[in-house]
């Protein structure tokens, strides 16, 4: 997902606006569930109100080293200027959007990736990937 992707002025961190996640979840569950649920490479889509799972994110990771993950923060209510400048100090991205969390899973869900010139990352996985698996001189000879 590319974070500059989303209509919002609350971003914890423009770093990592390519950062590229393996797991999406959402999270709705009780902290202690939310425990046993994280991994690396998560982005993790909940209510702006749940400063719980942020903090127990941050402390996961102080803990364990850099998780790679990211948050997409739900609702109406902006989250605290404290929580912000934790996820900033942790180096976590984070994106506020006035939606509703089933909606943001909707617009992740149906989003169509494409790969941007700035993301060499992926670039270079991709010509890996067709490197690895495509035979030029097959198609060459078909032609």
């Amino acid at each position: 997902i590319d974070w500059r992707d989303w209509s919002s002025d609350v971003c914890s961190s423009d770093l990592h606006h390519m950062r590229h996640f393996r797991h999406t979840r959402l999270i709705a569950t009780p902290l202690e569930t939310y425990k046993k649920l994280i991994r690396p490479s998560q982005l993790v889509i909940t209510h702006s109100s749940r400063t719980d799972i942020i903090e127990s994110t941050i402390k996961y990771q102080e803990k364990h080293g850099d998780l790679g993950t990211g948050f997409i923060l739900t609702g109406e209510d902006v989250p605290p200027t404290s929580i912000i400048e934790k996820l900033k100090r942790a180096d976590i991205p984070m994106l506020f959007t006035p939606i509703n969390s089933y909606r943001a899973i909707q617009m992740i869900t149906s989003y169509t990736a494409k790969i941007q010139l700035e993301d060499t990352e992926k670039i270079q996985e991709a010509i890996q990937v067709v490197e690895a698996n495509v035979d030029f001189n097959k198609i060459c000879n078909l032609l």
